[in-house]
């Protein structure tokens, strides 16, 4: 049974390896789909792996974390993304 001062410990554990858990599987996801560069999610996925708490690891390891992201988010900016066309379903009688 945890004592109440183990509490906001064991909540920030928890919601940290959340936080690192949803990172880990949008890195999965976008490494399967080739949307974004290869090297940023490869970059992303290890940096999510050592922010998990249950592995010990230097303080400054969410570094790795934080460029992954910027790279990301640079990449996205960067892109062209896709121009929606119109296309009408229906057809025009004149």
């Amino acid at each position: 049974m945890l004592r109440t001062s183990n509490l906001p410990l064991a909540g920030f554990l928890v919601s940290y390896g959340i936080f690192a858990l949803g990172w880990l599987l949008f890195g999965v996801v976008m490494l399967r789909t080739h949307f974004l560069p290869r090297l940023a999610v490869v970059l992303l996925i290890i940096g999510a792996v050592l922010a998990f708490p249950a592995v010990p690891s230097p303080p400054r390891t969410d570094v790795i974390l934080g460029v992954a992201i910027a790279w990301l988010g640079l990449a996205l900016l960067r892109s062209r993304g896709a121009t929606p066309q119109r296309t009408s379903r229906v057809r025009r009688t004149s």
